[in-house]
């Protein structure tokens, strides 16, 4: 292109044979990006509609092909660039309107899958830095010591009816209760010599 530019350059070159190099140029250079989209080669294709919208930066068909290389490529910025201007050139081009449908639906895909990604490098990296399962887990609880193999028979067992112990108070009524009989048995002792006194007194 450099090479023909110098040519066209020149000024016994006529306008009307430099318009017919520059629509030979355009022509081939949008071929050559219909062949590549073919293809699949999809950074070739932007090239050639790269070089064409050199030229002529409003053909739409450039403009076109460049936006469905750069979406395969995911420059899904440049790609809306592009077809933004195709439709701000020509608003009812449909072709247009569904690439960027297309385009509107693969930005979602793409976040979407990048999202996903993230997550799962988050989660892997955050597993390794805890470390292995085993030193992650909390220790395990101290067994119980076993029961005792003594049988309940051979404890000592306590009396079923302990003797009530003898509380201070209970003492006063059980020495009254003497003295009492102490008493009576004085009373008793003394009226009966006192008897046999009289009856012997009688007898005198």
């Amino acid at each position: 292109m450099k090479a023909i530019d110098g040519v066209l350059e020149n000024d016994e070159v006529s306008p009307d044979f430099a318009s017919q190099v520059y629509g030979l140029m355009i022509d081939a250079g949008n071929n050559l990006a219909a062949a590549c989209l073919k293809l699949e080669q999809y950074m070739n294709a932007e090239n050639a509609c790269i070089a064409v919208l050199s030229v002529s930066p409003e053909n739409q068909k450039a403009l076109y092909r460049a936006g469905i290389s750069a979406m395969n490529q995911t420059k899904f910025k440049e790609a809306r660039l592009a077809l933004d201007k195709l439709l701000s050139l020509d608003s009812d081009n449909v072709a247009a309107k569904k690439q960027l449908r297309e385009l509107a639906k693969r930005e979602l895909k793409y976040r979407e899958a990048e999202k996903a990604l993230f997550k799962t490098m988050g989660q892997s990296m955050f597993s390794e830095s805890r470390g292995p399962a085993s030193e992650s887990s909390p220790p395990s609880a101290v067994a119980a010591p076993p029961e005792s193999s003594v049988e309940p028979e051979c404890l000592p067992q306590a009396p079923a009816n302990p003797a009530p112990e003898m509380s201070t108070g209970n003492w006063i009524p059980l020495s009254l209760a003497i003295i009492l009989l102490i008493v009576a048995f004085y009373v008793v002792a003394s009226s009966g010599h006192s008897s046999q006194a009289a009856v012997g007194s009688q007898d005198l």
